[in-house]
């Protein structure tokens, strides 16, 4: 998987698309290269539902808060900081990135927090951007790994939870009916096949691991900025990097 920085628009996507396209086909390659989309330019994020849905081999689009504060003008000491402001100040910016993620079908992950120093802030920005519907969020230090593994992944708790809804609602299903009573507690289809339903907790990675309580280490979160879908995650990829040396365009790639 490949990070792209600095997208602004669709077609900044498409000629990295039809660049890796040529390349797989020159190298004869089996599996498709993946893409990544780093939003971190007011432009960037005016245009993210076009460029969510921009090619089928992009796979996330990452909130990067440290320029978008820049491009924005707002003021903040550190990166990913609220710095005083009364309220979450990367609220619509998340909000709005990871509904375009959603209509699109790929993962919507949080970027950096600069003050590695401060684990409980950086665990209240995930707590945040977790229940907005980030399936992750990067990690700059190590220090911060563990908080970031354990605020996404699912606990034990509500690995259970998922299973008794999984099995309330599938017997609802079977009876006709359309919403169901659990604890109380009204259950319609949005609460097992949503988002942040319990058919999402239950095809976590990491489930297995919550409901063992072994060891975390073994879990592959997507969007830490570390590892996602077992490869490593390549930033500021360039032709250099690619072994292209020399060529200038698409079009000297191809057969």
């Amino acid at each position: 998987t490949i990070m792209m920085t600095k997208v602004l628009t669709p077609a900044d996507v498409l000629f990295a698309d039809k660049l890796l396209h040529q390349l797989e086909r020159k190298l004869k390659l089996k599996r498709r290269i993946g893409l990544e989309a780093l939003i971190e330019e007011v432009e960037g994020m005016q245009n993210v539902d076009a460029i969510a849905k921009s090619t089928p081999r992009l796979e996330c689009l990452v909130f990067g808060m440290g320029d978008f504060s820049a491009s924005m003008g707002v003021t903040t000491k550190d990166v990913g900081s609220n710095d005083g402001y009364p309220g979450d100040l990367w609220h619509y910016a998340r909000f709005r990135l990871i509904m375009a993620c959603r209509a699109a079908g790929i993962d919507p992950v949080d970027g950096p927090f600069a003050d590695f120093r401060n684990g409980e802030a950086y665990r209240e920005e995930c707590r945040r951007s977790m229940i907005l519907g980030c399936v992750g969020k990067w990690a700059i230090h190590p220090s911060q790994i563990d908080h970031a593994l354990e605020i996404y992944s699912p606990k034990a708790e509500d690995v259970a939870r998922a299973r008794k809804l999984e099995k309330a609602y599938a017997e609802a299903e079977a009876k006709g009916l359309g919403a169901i009573n659990v604890d109380g507690v009204m259950v319609e289809d949005g609460d097992y096949s949503g988002p942040s339903g319990a058919g999402r907790v239950l095809a976590h990675p990491g489930v297995e691991l919550a409901v063992t309580e072994t060891a975390r280490g073994g879990i592959l979160l997507k969007g830490i900025g570390l590892v996602r879908n077992d490869v490593s995650v390549v930033t500021n990829v360039t032709a250099d990097h690619l072994g292209l040396q020399g060529i200038d365009t698409v079009d000297q790639l191809q057969e």
